[in-house]
């Protein structure tokens, strides 16, 4: 064991532990047996771990930070980039979201970064801070909040990329439906009863469209963070950070995470007060799941049965649906897209209500907002391509069901009206009680005169 003093005290530390006293507070105070941690953050990790050596060659750049110390700091980050996700349990074990606005992983970041760069490169031991110090030298003209928002806004960028992909994904296995049935005609419904004829393209092409909205409402919300807030340090003020740092910082983020959109916000107080951007993302979010529900409902119903239900579509069999029934099977995969996107949701609802609780000069909420948010799209990633290979691609029209459907009273009724008008057309229904067969041998009858 070794000891390390911070302002509170002593604190005790395994003598292999790679971080320092304030990581092991946080690990002492917040209980993670049942929690995500961190570490299971790669996507996040990466963009702290990004931003820090950008901040370090920046630091260089400027000689803030010698040659040497920015030399041992950048090649620890590299090496700490390479091994992830496998080293980050050994090093980034904190609650994945705990008080003071994410101080504890920003110091985490610092402390480790800092004894691993003090060990191997100048075969110091860990605790010594020296000669690299975790905030004299790893936390160099930036703050927890301004290195925190624009790492979490970079996060959302790239699991944003694969996310899309997966949108893509399922527009395409929409658009494979449409060309291969769409011709096929089925009876629609409104307010659950018969309604008009129409087909498969129009119902599903319906839902390809939808899908493309909310995808394209997503892109704009998420090109928007690429404006970020680094250099604005504690609360926006200017001065906190050097004028150099603040002139160079955004070119080294740029090139590192070969992100050449990013641009700094027009006002950084606002950045620190709010969460908005973030927020908008998480809203979009739930509106999609929203959508996504009533289309795996419709799916759902739609291939209800086999005898009874609607049976217009079949969905490819995947589980046993009954341990009692046997050859019952059930509509899984439409159920578990369902009950995902209730869990997204919930998230995102979590994530728009930090903004009623935001106050004064900064939002300490955003590590909350981060890993709720990294949550719902990595549920959103797995749903889409479920949904996709298991149920989409391999769904079905029951044309004779949908056939006989079409010759049901309300098309028919409609037909009709089209040719004898509205009124008429009521009029013969209740004086034929709706009896299909006696209306279709009037029909019949007026067609031969």
């Amino acid at each position: 064991m070794r000891v390390e003093k911070d302002l509170l005290g002593e604190v005790i530390l395994d003598t292999d532990a790679a971080y320092g006293s304030q990581t092991q507070r946080t690990l002492n105070i917040y209980p993670t047996q049942n929690a995500k941690v961190l570490a299971d953050y790669p996507v996040f990790l990466k963009s702290l771990l990004q931003l820090k050596k950008a901040c370090a060659l920046t630091n260089l750049k400027n000689h803030e930070l010698d040659i040497e110390h920015a030399a041992a700091i950048t090649t620890v980050i590299d090496q700490l980039l390479q091994t992830l996700p496998e080293t980050a349990p050994q090093y980034f074990a904190i609650h994945a979201y705990h008080g003071g606005g994410g101080v504890g992983i920003n110091m985490n970041l610092n402390e480790v970064i800092a004894n691993l760069a003090n060990q191997r490169h100048f075969k110091q031991p860990y605790g010594s801070y020296s000669p690299i110090h975790p905030n004299n030298h790893i936390n160099l003209n930036h703050s927890t909040s301004d290195f925190l928002k624009t790492s979490i806004q970079l996060t959302v960028i790239k699991i944003w990329d694969k996310l899309k992909q997966s949108i893509v994904q399922l527009e395409q296995s929409m658009s494979r439906f449409i060309r291969h049935y769409g011709i096929e005609k089925k009876i629609s419904r409104t307010c659950l009863q018969d309604a008009v004829e129409i087909n498969f393209a129009q119902l599903f092409g319906g839902y390809l469209s939808a899908i493309s909205r909310h995808k394209n409402q997503l892109q704009y919300d998420v090109d928007a963070l690429h404006g970020v807030n680094i250099g604005g340090n504690i609360i926006g003020r200017e001065g906190d950070c050097s004028a150099a740092f603040f002139a160079e910082i955004l070119h080294q983020l740029s090139s590192i995470t070969e992100n050449e959109q990013l641009f700094r916000v027009d006002n950084l107080f606002d950045a620190s007060q709010n969460n908005d951007v973030l927020i908008r993302v998480a809203s979009g979010l739930s509106q999609f799941a929203s959508t996504l529900i009533r289309i795996a409902k419709d799916i759902r119903l739609m291939s209800s049965g086999p005898a009874t239900g609607f049976k217009e579509l079949t969905l490819p069999a995947v589980q046993q649906g009954s341990s009692a029934m046997p050859g019952k099977i059930n509509p899984n995969i439409p159920e578990y897209v369902i009950q995902t996107a209730f869990h997204i949701i919930g998230l995102c609802h979590s994530i728009q209500i930090t903004q009623m609780h935001d106050e004064l000069d900064y939002s300490p909420w955003q590590t909350f907002i981060a890993t709720q948010l990294f949550d719902a799209m990595q549920l959103w990633i797995d749903i889409l391509e479920i949904f996709s290979i298991h149920c989409i691609d391999g769904l079905r029209p029951d044309t004779e069901q949908n056939l006989k459907n079409l010759e049901s009273i309300i098309p028919t009724m409609v037909e009709l009206s089209k040719q004898v008008g509205y009124a008429e057309a009521s009029n013969l229904y209740k004086k034929y009680h709706g009896d299909l067969n006696q209306i279709r041998a009037f029909i019949k009858t007026q067609q031969r005169n």
